[in-house]
């Protein structure tokens, strides 16, 4: 359940949380002081006795982190201003209240999305003598580091011995291989026999 209409049309999106943007909570996204570039590495080296430097076992990626500084315009009241964090609190957490794990997205990288849930303070300072207003800091924690794209699926009718050539155009792919799911489903009366399945894939 989102909070009432009241919140402004104009908010910019930069992320959503399982499709619910920030424009949706009724904050904007001032800042994002933490979007990694790349997972952290965790580095396991050991030196051996009369050996020179240390013998660099597989390193591996660590967690991600992302931190976005948020604030919400005067509202017209403080009530209204505790109903977005009301809302936003239920939003981000399981029923017995334990941070859940969702999809983020990025308006940057709309096509991608982490496995994240929220860590740490929700710490709010807020100005109701004046105006209802409030900045504060969403921080997001993706125990798995690695950034996730959609499912693509291609489906193919053959009705006879028959070449399936797919070209797959696609400059955001990422940098790590993903093998393809294949699914033969055979809906004649005559048995299937003689498959070759062949995947070619161009070098950069």
């Amino acid at each position: 359940m989102l909070p009432p209409a009241e919140i402004e049309a104009d908010i910019p999106v930069f992320l959503t949380l399982d499709g619910k943007s920030n424009a949706d909570f009724g904050f904007w996204v001032l800042s994002s002081t933490g979007i990694p570039l790349a997972p952290k590495t965790i580095d396991n080296m050991l030196h051996i006795r009369g050996k020179p430097g240390k013998y660099d076992f597989q390193p591996d990626a660590d967690s991600r982190t992302f931190k976005f500084r948020c604030a919400i315009k005067a509202t017209e009241s403080s009530r209204n201003l505790e109903t977005i964090f009301y809302h936003l609190r239920g939003f981000l957490t399981n029923s017995d209240g334990s941070p859940r794990t969702m999809q983020l997205r990025l308006s940057t990288y709309p096509n991608f999305y982490y496995k994240v849930r929220y860590s740490g303070e929700l710490d709010a300072k807020r100005d109701i003598m004046h105006t209802a207003s409030s900045d504060f800091s969403l921080t997001f924690l993706a125990a798995d580091p690695y950034a996730y794209g959609d499912y693509q699926i291609f489906t193919h009718t053959i009705n006879q011995n028959y070449e399936v050539i797919r070209v797959i155009q696609e400059t955001q792919l990422g940098t790590l291989e993903s093998a393809p799911v294949i699914t033969i489903k055979n809906t004649g009366k005559t048995p299937i026999t003689g498959i070759r399945i062949e995947i070619l894939q161009t070098k950069k």
